[in-house]
């Protein structure tokens, strides 16, 4: 996934504001819905977001962080999810898509990087992001209702 959204970011981004979806974070909610354990969920979470830091431009280890948060929410919670149901995988991408953009975009705005006066545009893409990330979950749900698999 990481070498799709580094090599692929002209052919999957929409729009003038170049809106493209996160698949590293599409990653780490299907590993956390498919995971054995928690404890190799975390740990791929954490690598996910470890090398999604090495390619952004957001303080670093924010993403790293987000996203072991995020997948280690889900892997807490999935034995209640009913995930033969696609709008509820689609609500967990939208919505955690959202929750990390909007960390991200906060640590940067109290670091002083960003001026308040990018908050619309930054919102609209934020959300048409997650949006994205959503409308890609009926072509990754069939990887979440497969048997588990292990780490090692």
């Amino acid at each position: 996934m990481l070498i799709m959204q580094l090599a692929l970011p002209n052919l999957l981004a929409l729009g003038s504001r170049g809106v493209w979806p996160d698949l590293l974070v599409l990653s780490a909610i299907i590993i956390a819905l498919r995971g054995p354990d928690i404890h190799n969920n975390l740990l791929q979470g954490w690598f996910l977001g470890f090398f999604h830091d090495l390619t952004s431009l957001a303080p670093f280890g924010i993403y790293t962080l987000m996203l072991s948060v995020c997948v280690l929410l889900i892997s807490g919670i999935r034995h209640w999810l009913y995930l033969q149901n696609i709008l509820i995988f689609m609500f967990i991408a939208f919505v955690l898509s959202c929750l990390i953009e909007l960390s991200v975009f906060t640590t940067m705005l109290f670091r002083g990087e960003l001026e308040g006066g990018y908050f619309a545009p930054i919102l609209v893409t934020i959300i048409f992001t997650a949006t994205y990330n959503a409308a890609l979950v009926p072509w990754l749900a069939p990887l979440v209702k497969q048997p588990q698999w292990k780490l090692l």
